[in-house]
């Protein structure tokens, strides 16, 4: 005799709407609690030191490595990056925070440029609010386009990058029209593009989902730049 399969528990994972994310599975999470707390504590004791130093800094960035922990710090005031040396007293009080060494470096904040995933929101929102699809394109190339040549940091594995935008592709694809034609339509929109083969070259890319009244929209955007500092990333690839 055949035996029925119980959908609910076959599908439970895909289709349960689960009450928190953070999932322990019955293993110990303290280090990673341990791990959180001094890291939102050390945020806040750089926020008042910077701000005490006249510095104002904007965004925080932690890369934990081997023994050492890496803190990249972005400023507006800033016109090149800089190693600032470390008192005596806040080197003491920051290697309080973390078992090995720190290493603390500043950067500029390079232009206004948007992140992608911000791209991404902007564009959801205007399409939730029954904006058209060809003004969701416009508005996304004018936004990108007041941008074009401005220079930013980005973070790679081999160490930290000035990259240039230097082109972008805008892609959405779904049913936009309430009309008798079921057929999903494709808009395209492209600006400068670069080869990716290249090793001056970077691109950021995203894929999102928009549900709107009138199904699934797919939104891909592709951000290309130019690294500057390419003699850098080159001779890493070779050691």
């Amino acid at each position: 005799m055949a035996q029925k399969t119980n959908p609910i528990s076959f599908r439970l994972g895909s289709t349960r709407v689960w009450d928190s994310t953070f999932q322990i599975y019955g293993k110990p999470h303290l280090s990673y609690f341990l791990l959180f707390h001094k890291y939102l504590m050390s945020k806040s004791y750089l926020r008042k030191y910077f701000s005490s130093a006249a510095l104002a800094p904007e965004v925080y960035r932690y890369e934990f490595r081997k023994n050492v922990v890496l803190v990249n710090v972005r400023n507006s005031y800033l016109t090149k990056p800089v190693r600032r040396p470390l008192h005596d007293s806040f080197s003491k009080t920051i290697n309080e925070f973390f078992v090995g060494a720190v290493r603390f470096q500043l950067f500029p904040k390079l232009g206004e440029l948007p992140d992608i995933a911000h791209l991404s929101h902007y564009a959801r929102y205007l399409l939730e609010t029954n904006t058209s699809p060809k003004k969701v394109i416009w508005s996304l190339r004018h936004l990108i386009r007041l941008n074009a040549d401005v220079r930013k940091v980005s973070y790679h594995k081999f160490g930290v990058l000035d990259v240039k935008l230097k082109g972008f592709k805008v892609q959405m694809s779904g049913r936009f029209s309430n009309s008798k034609n079921q057929m999903a339509k494709k808009i395209v929109y492209k600006v400068g593009l670069l080869p990716l083969t290249h090793i001056k070259s970077s691109v950021d890319y995203i894929n999102t989902e928009i549900h709107t009244k009138l199904g699934t929209c797919g939104l891909q955007i592709w951000l290309f730049y130019e690294i500057q500092n390419y003699k850098y990333v080159a001779k890493h690839k070779k050691a």
